[in-house]
């Protein structure tokens, strides 16, 4: 018998705004490469993106995807992305954003 659609577990995306202070633009690029070195060992990593901020804007867009909502909860709660996340708010002007989505839900958390 095979599964239906709907039990096939489907890709979990998070969505991050990050609001970088002018001052520590080069602090928080050398941060996302640490980010990006922690999430690819992840279990169920599929994919990160970063969108830099404009010219006139100094918003950085994460988005990252997971290969079902179970590994982008471990990923969220585990040890390595608190203490980036710890890090990385001496780096902020702004409070941080995030959504996180697969086919069944959409939910904000706290990045």
């Amino acid at each position: 018998m095979s599964a239906s659609a709907g039990d096939t577990p489907q890709p979990a995306t998070v969505v991050v705004s990050r609001r970088v202070d002018n001052g520590e633009a080069r602090q928080f690029r050398r941060w996302l490469r640490r980010l990006r070195r922690q999430i690819r060992r992840a279990p169920g990593f599929l994919d990160y993106r970063v969108h830099p901020p404009t010219y006139n804007d100094n918003e950085c867009v994460i988005t990252y995807r997971f290969a079902n909502p179970a590994s982008l909860d471990r990923w969220l709660v585990s040890p390595q992305r608190l203490a980036l996340i710890e890090e990385s708010g001496a780096l902020l002007i702004a409070p941080p954003w995030s959504s996180a989505s697969s086919s069944r839900a959409v939910t904000a958390s706290p990045w």
